[in-house]
C-alpha cells in the first residue's frame, strides 16, 4: 500500500516551514556538552566597574566570581500510533493533525 504523497507532503511543508523566527536567537553549544549527555558552560563573571574621575586611588579591588551552568539533556520520544484503513485517514486532515500534532 502506498502513501498518498501530495497529501503529506503539504502537510510536512506547512509545519518544517511554519514562523521560526525563534530560531534567530539559537546559540549551537555543541562544544559544549559532555559525553552526549551533560551541558557545561561556563559563565564569565560581571565586568569591573568604571569611574570617571576617580577621587580616590589606589581603587577598591573587587573580586570577579566566574561560574558554570551544568543541565543534563533528556531525550522525548513518542510512542507509535497505529492508524487502521490509512486510505481513509488520510484524506481527513482532522484525523492527521490529531494523531501527529
Amino acid at each position: 500500500m502506498a502513501v498518498t504523497k501530495e497529501i503529506w507532503v503539504n502537510y510536512l511543508i506547512e509545519r518544517l516551514l511554519a514562523d521560526n523566527s525563534f530560531l534567530k536567537t539559537v546559540v549551537n553549544e555543541d562544544g559544549s556538552v559532555i559525553n552526549g549527555t551533560i551541558v557545561h558552560k561556563p559563565q564569565q563573571g560581571g565586568k569591573a566597574g568604571v569611574k570617571r574621575n576617580r577621587s580616590s586611588l589606589p581603587a577598591t579591588i573587587v573580586k570577579r566570581n566566574d561560574g558554570s551552568t551544568v543541565y543534563v539533556l533528556a531525550e522525548y520520544t513518542t510512542d507509535p500510533t497505529l492508524i487502521p484503513n490509512i486510505e481513509k485517514y488520510e484524506l481527513s486532515y482532522d484525523k492527521m493533525q490529531s494523531v501527529l500534532g
